[in-house]
């Protein structure tokens, strides 16, 4: 670490080689100190980036925000840019530049109306499912935040109306039964990608991460203590998992006797040709080709996680021991990723007994 002479900042060289130049950005709303991070190949681009985000104003007091859009970049910067990875931030960015800044940016809070998030939705009902409960996650974010620093009263994402029409457009896509037992059967060499996920609920990035010390054998439990993320300046690096927590994941049967089954060739369960981890590019393309050259219907990685959930659900466990094993902050969150099967639905209506 070196500091600043002035005092208002330091240097701090990372292990990927790139310098970090951490800063004081005065208080926030919660009165809790802001510290910014500028990134950079030298000590001379951090503080070139440093300079320009003073320029840009974007370091103004909150009290000077007058329109949502405005707000939307504070949100990002005070409570998004320096707490997630910059993978996420960068989709939250996306989705208020795209979505929500030409929907409602130009508006002042105290014009806002429930009505105009019910048309944002409506005119992206084009997008997929998961895009939108991620468009609805960031615009709730904003204004639950609009209303601790007293922008609004309350926030019109969260009322009843926006609530039941978001969520009755947001449906989760699984695997059926036929075809998980179709995967979990398959002898394909790349099925394995598909099965580690089913059997695990890990986030794509959680299982490239997975080294060969994080699983016990003997216990038959997982520690899931890291994620592979995209670098801010490109290419992949290992982080901490999305929530920054380590939890833990017992295994079935079936699960330990295909971890037993692995050949371990480096500290990865699973590697690239050199030994190391795979990259996200290298682990999609090999679960896409298995799904290809067996003729399956394809979902995506994540919805291996889904499938997770919602089978965890159906066999009877608590939604509080779903969340634990998910790692997900709040049950709300775990709510999203189960699914309501019409079958089920209407099995539980035919055991009336008129």
């Amino acid at each position: 670490m070196k500091r600043q002479k002035n005092g208002t900042g330091a240097f701090y060289k990372r292990d990927n080689g790139t310098i970090q130049y951490r800063v004081s950005a005065g208080v926030g709303p919660d009165g809790k100190s802001i510290r910014k991070s500028f990134y950079g190949r030298s000590e001379k681009e951090c503080m070139e980036k440093y300079r320009q985000w003073v320029k840009s104003g974007q370091n103004a007091p909150v009290e000077r925000v007058k329109t949502i859009g405005e707000w939307c970049d504070k949100w990002l910067e005070l409570y998004k840019k320096d707490s997630i990875s910059y993978g996420t931030y960068r989709n939250y960015k996306m989705y208020i530049e795209k979505h929500i800044k030409p929907a409602i940016g130009h508006l002042k809070f105290s014009q806002i109306r429930q009505a105009h998030i019910a048309a944002l939705f409506k005119k992206e009902s084009n997008l997929s499912d998961s895009a939108r409960h991620h468009l609805y996650v960031a615009l709730n974010g904003i204004f639950e935040t609009a209303v601790k620093n007293h922008f609004c009263t309350e926030n019109p994402v969260m009322s009843p109306t926006n609530k039941r029409t978001i969520e009755e457009t947001v449906t989760v896509k699984i695997f059926s039964l036929d075809e998980i037992h179709f995967i979990l059967a398959s002898d394909h060499p790349n099925a394995i990608y598909a099965q580690l996920l089913l059997y695990t609920g890990l986030r794509m990035g959680e299982l490239i991460a997975l080294k060969w010390s994080d699983i016990d054998l003997k216990e038959q439990i997982i520690t899931v203590r890291n994620s592979i993320a995209r670098a801010e300046h490109g290419g992949f690096e290992e982080k901490t998992t999305k929530s920054g927590k380590v939890r833990h994941i017992g295994m079935t049967g079936p699960l330990y006797q295909l971890l037993t089954t692995l050949p371990k060739r480096g500290l990865y369960v699973l590697t690239d040709k050199d030994s190391g981890f795979l990259s996200p590019h290298q682990f999609e393309r090999r679960y896409k080709k298995f799904f290809t050259e067996c003729q399956i219907p394809f979902l995506s990685p994540h919805k291996c996680r889904h499938t997770y959930a919602t089978y965890l659900v159906k066999g009877g466990a608590e939604l509080r021991a779903v969340q634990t094993l998910l790692g997900h902050s709040n049950s709300q969150v775990t709510e999203i990723y189960t699914h309501i099967d019409t079958d089920d639905i209407r099995n539980n209506v035919s055991k009336l007994a008129y």
